[in-house]
This record gives C-alpha cells, structure tokens and sequence, in this order.
C-alpha cells in the first residue's frame, strides 16, 4: 500500500495548492490502480525515491536569505547591465488554503527587486499589473465550480525574469491554469510590459520559464518538463509541445520545470513532493536529470536540493553557479522568502550543494581536539546554578546575582574533587544589560578559577519553559522538577528566526560579543553553542500539574547552523560543542558527530546502554574526545558509583546534573510534572549532591566520590585504577 500512500498524498497536496477538479478523478483512479495492483502485480513499478538523504537537513550549505519579504517561487536572472533581477509569486503572507485575501486566490501581479552584488536589494515595485495590464488574466474563476460560495481565484503564480533579445521578458501563470509571457518594451526591467499573447494563454498547465539555446532557439518550458521551440518573434508555439523523460521514471517532478545548459550538458530541474520525511513528511525538493542532447536521451532523475523545489539555476559574475530555493515543506530551513545557495557540478556531471560550509571549515581537526583534550586532567565536575536561582535568568539579571552563594557552593564543588562546571547563559540576560552581563560572567570565571574550576558555558537551550521573559522571575512549583527553567531563545522565537532579520541580528550580535569577549580566556573550557536543540517544551498551566508540552523539533535547524557560523567567524581557542541526545531529534544527533569539534553527550540510563552508546560515538565521530556533559538519575540506575568508573575507563569527562539542591527543585524527578511531590524532600534524590546548608543527600556517595576522583586523578586518563 506504499504506493497507493504515496499517490494519494501527492494528489492530495496538489488540490491544496491547485485544486483543480481533475485531480479529484486522478485521485479517484489511482485508488483503484493501487487496489487493484496488490492482487495483479505488474511488471511496471513505481520508480524508487533517492536514498541515503535521511540527514540531508543539516547537509544543506548555508542558505542565503536575500531580504526579508514574502517571495514564493523565487527567480533571479544577470542581465548586460550587471545587475541581478529577482521576481517571483508575492502577495499576502499569511495566504494560504484558508485564507481568500491571501496568495492562494488572489494577488496583485508582478514585482520585481534589483541588486548589484546578491546581497543589498531594491524594489522596483508592480512592474505589472493583472488589473491596470492584463487581457485574459483578469478574469476571475471559481476555486470550486460545484460550491457556489466557493471564494473567487485570480492570482499571478510563479513569475520568471529572463534577459533575452536585449530586453527583459516575464513568464507566468494563473492559478486556475493558463501560461502566459511578458516583454519589456523599454529594454528595462521596470517595463512597461506587453502581453506578447493577449488573446489567451500560450498553453495550459502552470508554471512556465523560457529556455535560449546556443543556436539562438529559445524554447518554452512548462509544467513537469513539457517543452516546444517558440517563434522568432517569441509570440507563440511553433511546433508541437512533447514531454522531456527522465530514464527512470515518467517525468523529472510534478511542477517548477526549469531548463539550463552548463558545461555542455542541458539539465532539467523540476519540483516535486517526495514522501521521505523522517516522520513521513512530504518533501518539496528539487530534482535533476540531464542529457547530452536537449532531443535525449535523458538520464536518471536524482534529488539535487533537499526541502527546496521550484528552482532556478543562474552563474554570477565571477561565473559561479547558484540556485534559487524556494521552502515550502515544514523541514525547509528557509520558507516563503528568497533565498540561495552555492552548487557545483561533480565529476559525473550531476549538481550538487556546495561544499563551502564554514561550519565543516572552520571545525577542529581530530588531532586538534585530541591533543586539547590531553592538555587537562580527567574532567569531572556538574551542571552548575546556585542554588538560589530558579533558572538562567535568575542567576545572570544584576538584582538576583548571587556571587557569595556561587562561593560558597563552588567550595564544596572544589572539595569533592571537581575542576569542570556547565553553565547556562541567556540571551535576554545580555539583551537586558550588555556590559553588565559581560561583568558578572567575569566575575563567576573568576570564582570558579579560584577554586581551581574551569567553566563550560552554554548559549541556548530548547528545554523546559518556552516564554522566557526579562523580569522577576517566578517562584517554583513546590514539588516540580524544574518548574521555572528557561528555553533560550523560546519557542515563539524559534517559530519567528529564518524570517525576522532583527530577531536574528540580535542572538548574533549576543553571541559573538560573549565569544570575543572571552575568545583566549584559559578560564573558558569549551563552549556548548545549544544544549539539547529541538527538545522538549513545558509551559506552565495554572497550578502544579496543569501544563502543555511539545516536541521544538527541526525549528531549531537555522538557529543550530547559525549559532556555529557565527562562532566560526570569532574562532575563538577553545573548542566548541553541541550535545548528542537521543531523546530530541537526529538533527542535534548530526551536529554533535559532524559539526563539533569535541563530542559531548547526555546519557540518564544505565551502564549497559551507556556502553552501547560510547561505542556508537566513537564510531560516529573517531579520534575525538569525548565529554558526558549530563547523567545521574538515581531512580534510573544511572548512579555515581556505576557510571563514573565506565566514563574514566574510556577516557570520557564526567558532568552530571546538579550541584545543590535549590529552587530549581531537580532533586524531585521528571515525572513531578504530572504528580507533584508533597514531602519536603524525596527519598530518594533524582538530581544534585548537597542541601542547601551544605550537608549531603548520601555520606556513602560523597565518600565515593571523593576517593574515586582523588585516586584517578593521579592516574594518566584512561588506566584503571586499584579501587572496587
């Protein structure tokens, strides 16, 4: 039934977005086909989907946002002036299926932005209008013929801007079905345009562009790949349209068909909706096939820009190659504004992403990180907030820090032995009071350093509240495990990142400034860009026990890439990281093996799973060191005195979670959310090592501790000591 899932979904988000009547009868018949296929299997079968692009999101170079304004389709061509031309479908921004003002059904025409260098752009406004220019177009259409109070469809979809013959020419189509093709009669890309076809559309379907070959043919281009040389004077069809097919499957993709020649080769590029999301997503990617004559035959079809179809492909001025991408699936990094990205051709002739990633660039060697590693003794320390903080805020605002409690308790860290702490930072603590923040982080390095102690610092986190707000911080659930700890930036923050510049200039500006700030301070262990990227949320209802939660998910995916170009940039000495963990998503899991320089991990289970996942990582990420930068869960089996001795036999730092137990209430477990603890304390601790006052929650485990750590500090890291 694979098949049938397949069909029917890609039917379904065709009359999404196009809805036209046929594709109910397509979807009628491909019922039946696939019904009947499960009892008649025939010789003919579905082509199979690309392989190995589970994990393409992360592999994606960076991609450009070009400016921040609603653009769909995106197109962008070089004309003879030097000057880079961009159009593409504009219109309401919260259009969409549901709403009748928006670019579903209707819009203005066509806009078009210039630029010199691809990145400062300016609008050259509605060069054409669908009401003041338009013949045919202006008719109006019913989005659903058997509805009578259906809403009305007249929208311009999928505009493409071509130099050719000396002057500018758009093509077009309507989003009730017709293509349609524009000329400047000035030679400038402001226009004024004429239809070179008024009296209707020059062919059905959607989505045109034009392609020039080097004899001077300029052909029309259509729909999935439907081609026809056009007339000398471009107003119309000479010759009959046929369909260009890959070897491997009827057409190259459903739509978005654009046709260009590079080195010898003619490449087709279509989009189409590919069932291979990670939780069976549809994919809105960009497929390829290409041939050494435009007759054929062609090759295979194969996935060239995962999560961004619709494509055109354009040389710069240096003669580089870029693509237009367009993200329209919800695993897109970039959705519904222009955007590009380098590709290059491998020595196959297939296209491909360039490989220019600044975060592959800039990491640190294996040997690098390896001999960083060796440069410190066993690391072994905690999760560090006084204990009279609830959450980040709490700890870095000016009227709350709390430098004697930091003193106090970073003594009895120092005492059991410790020389590592994590801790947290927060964008809005910066945000708040820049200089001031710089100065209290200071002064904590500096406390932590006179107790013998360097510091991890972490920049964001996907866990827990997802509101954050600068203010008096709340007062804890009694009873709740961590019922005030702060995501940073925050969930609505992540929702708004790919498209909201000022947002993302802020966090840069926040990160960078931190970095530079202390970029060769020896206090400063590592930097952890983003602990636990795409976990969990909890947002607090109206009593202990009432909240919501959900999953952040790939909304983290351009913030993660950012945050690492951004610290490529300051290249600071020491190393930077992101954690694997397993209970988010695989995007944190790809960045934790390929994009940092020192491996670090979470593990809250036992010592037979904790084997298994060492021997995964090192296998994952070879010859780098590897740091456990969260464990202890006592009702888990996941204790001091079984983990500890299985992370210093294979040469792993140690961090677990919680020093003393405070207002962030970690001694109570996770499962508090649900049923909050009622004792004053629980027997037995989830989290964290002293009270308040200093005492122990286990005399037998801080003995432990404190003979272990002395007994392999003394040893080279990784030999085995006498202690049982």
């Amino acid at each position: 039934m694979q098949s049938l899932i397949t069909l029917l979904t890609r039917v379904q988000l065709k009359m999404k977005r196009k809805n036209y009547m046929k594709y109910l009868k397509v979807g009628f018949l491909c019922i039946m086909f696939c019904l009947l296929a499960q009892t008649n299997a025939s010789d003919k079968k579905s082509p199979p989907l690309p392989s190995k692009v589970e994990k393409e999101l992360v592999k994606l170079p960076p991609i450009i946002p070009l400016f921040d304004h609603p653009v769909r389709d995106t197109s962008i061509c070089l004309a003879d002036d030097g000057y880079y031309y961009l159009t593409g479908t504009t219109g309401n921004q919260t259009g969409g299926a549901d709403d009748i003002d928006g670019w579903w059904y209707v819009n203005e025409g066509i806009r078009v932005w210039k630029s010199p260098d691809l990145q400062n752009w300016q609008p050259l406004g509605l060069v054409w209008s669908i009401e003041k220019d338009g013949t045919w177009q202006k008719q109006f259409k019913k989005h659903d013929d058997r509805e009578r109070k259906s809403p009305r469809r007249r929208a311009l979809w999928a505009p493409e801007i071509h130099y050719l013959k000396g002057t500018f020419w758009l093509t077009f189509c309507m989003n009730y079905g017709g293509t349609g093709l524009l000329k400047s009669t000035t030679g400038k890309a402001e226009g004024p345009y004429v239809d070179v076809h008024p009296q209707g559309p020059i062919t059905d379907h959607i989505d045109a562009s034009l392609f020039a070959d080097d004899d001077g043919s300029v052909y029309f281009v259509w729909q999935n790949g439907l081609i026809a040389r056009m007339k000398n004077d471009l107003t119309g069809l000479a010759e009959k349209p046929r369909l260009i097919k890959p070897a491997d499957r009827q057409y190259v993709g459903f739509e978005g068909a654009f046709l260009f020649k590079a080195n010898g080769r003619y490449y087709l590029s279509c989009a189409e909706f590919n069932n291979r999301g990670p939780r069976g997503q549809c994919c809105y990617d960009c497929m390829v096939a290409s041939a050494d004559k435009l007759q054929g035959p062609w090759g295979d079809a194969y996935l060239t820009i995962p999560h961004g179809g619709h494509n055109v492909f354009f040389r710069d001025k240096k003669g580089d190659w870029w693509a237009t991408f367009f993200g329209h699936d919800s695993l897109s990094p970039v959705r519904e504004r222009p955007a590009i990205l380098a590709i290059e051709f491998d020595e196959k002739g297939l296209i491909r992403p360039k490989n220019t990633d600044p975060i592959i660039e800039g990491r640190w060697s294996p040997a690098r990180a390896q001999k960083w590693y060796e440069s410190y003794p066993w690391l072994v320390g905690c999760n560090f907030i006084p204990s009279t903080a609830i959450n980040q805020l709490e700890m870095w605002q000016a009227d709350t820090f709390d430098p004697e409690t930091i003193d106090c308790e970073l003594a009895w860290a120092a005492g059991l032995g410790f020389n590592v702490v994590r801790v947290y930072l927060h964008d809005l603590a910066y945000a708040q009071d820049p200089g001031g923040f710089l100065k209290r982080v200071d002064r904590f390095l500096s406390i932590a350093d006179s107790h013998g102690i360097n510091t991890l610092l972490v920049f964001f986190d996907d866990c827990w509240l997802p509101n954050p707000k600068s203010r008096k911080q709340p007062d804890p659930w009694p009873g709740v495990h961590n019922s005030g700890w702060l995501e940073s930036p925050g969930l609505e923050e992540l929702k708004r990142y790919p498209n909201d510049p000022a947002l993302r200039q802020r966090l840069e500006k926040y990160v960078k400034a931190v970095l530079t700030h202390f970029r060769k301070d020896r206090r400063i262990l590592m930097w952890d860009l983003y602990n636990e990227a795409g976990g969990w949320w909890f947002r607090r209802g109206e009593k202990p026990g009432s909240y919501t939660k959900g999953l952040t998910g790939t909304l983290c995916l351009t913030l993660l890439r950012d945050v690492y170009i951004w610290a490529r940039r300051v290249a600071p000495s020491q190393p930077l990281t992101t954690c694997w963990n397993d209970s988010s998503n695989e995007v944190n899991e790809y960045a934790a093996l390929n994009w940092a320089d020192v491996v670090t991990f979470h593990h809250y289970g036992g010592v037979t799973s904790l084997e298994k996942l060492i021997d995964q990582l090192q296998k994952g990420a070879p010859s780098r060191p590897l740091i456990c930068t969260e464990y202890l869960r006592r009702g888990g089996d996941c204790l001091f005195q079984n983990i500890l001795p299985v992370l210093q036999k294979h040469n792993i730092g140690a961090v677990n979670w919680g020093l003393v137990s405070g207002k962030t209430n970690t001694i109570w477990s996770w499962t508090t959310w649900d049923h909050p603890g009622l004792e004053q304390e629980p027997k037995l601790w989830h989290h964290d090592i002293f009270r308040p006052n200093g005492s122990p929650y286990s005399q037998e485990e801080l003995d432990f501790l404190r003979k272990f750590i002395r007994q392999h500090r003394r040893k080279k890291i990784g030999e085995v000591g006498a202690f049982k």
